[in-house]
């Protein structure tokens, strides 16, 4: 069995009513902020970026390292 505990909340800024709490939050939740979402499409940019940079390193060192076996064999 598990318990869950609710915080507190303050009486006067509480809804009143069941129907006030769930169109608040679905209002938060279906309009979110323009600024938001370029967030996330700047942080899946920086994300995209990174991985290209990654394999042009992996791909070079691993080249690097391909020459200097052959050049030593």
């Amino acid at each position: 069995m598990t318990t869950v505990t609710a915080a507190p909340v303050h009486p006067i800024s509480a809804p009143k009513y069941a129907f006030e709490a769930a169109s608040a939050q679905s209002r938060r939740n279906r309009h979110r902020g323009t600024f938001s979402e370029l967030r996330d499409a700047q942080r899946q940019r920086t994300l995209q970026i990174a991985a290209v940079t990654t394999g042009i390193v992996s791909v070079s060192v691993l080249a690097s390292a391909a020459a200097v076996l052959g050049l030593s064999a």
